[in-house]
């Protein structure tokens, strides 16, 4: 027997169901946990409305060197490896990161050159969102931006080269990275997971 069948359990205790098995008739203020999404809900009447929102954090990095050609051009940056993630997130090597699910994500970047050329980076498709720090040696540019996903969209790094020298993005943690947490529902009326 599980808890829902007891007697003294109101329609307004919270209920875990899974994602595709919300109630059929809830109630005003019916509260529910979805075990699979890790999100609770509260029925308004008229629909779901998300008041918890799982972490879903993950940080991937370049393993390897990227060229980059000479020119006006851009370049996806493709982050290959894993360095973390909590245990929501699943990795998806070589295709940065994969949304476990639709909402409001925060994207912090890195990506360093080994020229001085000038350079800007796109993060979750806000374009030229970077501050170069140039010198003869190395480009380092890094941003941040939060973007509405959802669930499977893949979020990329964009570099735009705006010399006419061609370079290459260093690789590892600590020169080429992404950080990516899902910090709460969509803020549009895109889709939900």
């Amino acid at each position: 027997m599980t808890i829902d069948a007891f007697p003294w359990r109101s329609a307004y205790n919270p209920k875990v169901v899974n994602a595709a098995a919300r109630p059929a008739n809830p109630l005003v203020g019916q509260m529910i946990y979805e075990q699979d999404t890790k999100i609770a809900y509260i029925y308004t009447g008229s629909n779901w409305r998300e008041v918890s929102a799982p972490r879903y954090a993950a940080m991937v990095y370049r393993g390897t060197n990227l060229a980059v050609a000479g020119g006006f051009a851009n370049t996806t940056v493709v982050m290959n490896t894993l360095a973390w993630a909590d245990d929501s997130v699943v990795f998806q090597g070589g295709a940065d990161y994969t949304c476990p699910i639709a909402g409001l994500y925060r994207v912090h970047a890195n990506v360093e050159i080994d020229t001085g050329i000038m350079s800007a980076i796109s993060v979750a498709g806000i374009e030229g969102g970077g501050i170069p720090v140039s010198s003869a040696r190395a480009t380092r540019i890094n941003s941040t931006a939060f973007g509405n996903y959802n669930a499977g969209q893949v979020i990329q790094v964009g570099l735009w080269n705006d010399g006419d020298v061609a370079a290459n993005i260093r690789e590892g943690v600590q020169f080429t990275w992404m950080q990516v947490e899902r910090v709460g529902p969509r803020y549009d009326s895109g889709a939900v997971a």
